[in-house]
């Protein structure tokens, strides 16, 4: 067993499922895995997991090819993760700045892709559109810090809904 181990992690830690792959990329952007504890530089051409935690450092980018229906750009000091459940995908920008463009002719019926922020849901379906989360931290006068989301439509329609915080 240790031999195949060495020779194929992957069978060692369980087959992960691929969510996208690096298409473009500048700088240093890392991807957190589930099954290792360091992160883990992408390059060009990488798969991108199921719950990897994506983050791109000062001065880089990374563009994400994900299923085959959209086109993720991850901006500097940006970190997402990416989840998907049957017929939904969903990018959680904890931070930064990403832009999505969707085919709506790739999607099937029913389908969605939908970015979740801290404080705002937007679900879309063939669409080009920027999220953008801004998080304030407290000021010397001891007022708590907020989280603010920004949401840019160049095409298309964005379904956008305030998020509950629990």
């Amino acid at each position: 067993m240790s031999l195949l181990a060495t020779i194929w992690p992957s069978l060692a830690l369980g087959q992960a499922t691929k969510a996208g792959v690096v298409t473009n990329l500048q700088g240093n952007v890392t991807a957190v895995r589930t099954t290792q504890p360091q992160p883990v530089p992408l390059k060009f051409k990488d798969d991108v997991l199921l719950n990897d935690r994506v983050v791109a450092g000062d001065r880089s980018l990374a563009r994400l090819f994900l299923g085959g229906r959209a086109v993720v750009t991850v901006r500097e000091r940006s970190a997402l993760t990416i989840t998907q459940i049957p017929g939904r995908t969903t990018i959680d920008l904890d931070s930064g700045k990403i832009a999505v463009a969707v085919a709506k002719d790739r999607m099937q019926p029913g389908d969605q892709i939908e970015v979740k922020t801290p404080n705002a849901v937007a679900a879309v379906r063939g669409t080009v559109f920027v999220v953008e989360v801004i998080r304030s931290t407290a000021d010397a006068s001891g007022a708590q810090g907020g989280t603010t989301t920004n949401i840019f439509t160049f095409s298309g329609q964005v379904l956008f809904t305030v998020r509950t915080q629990l």
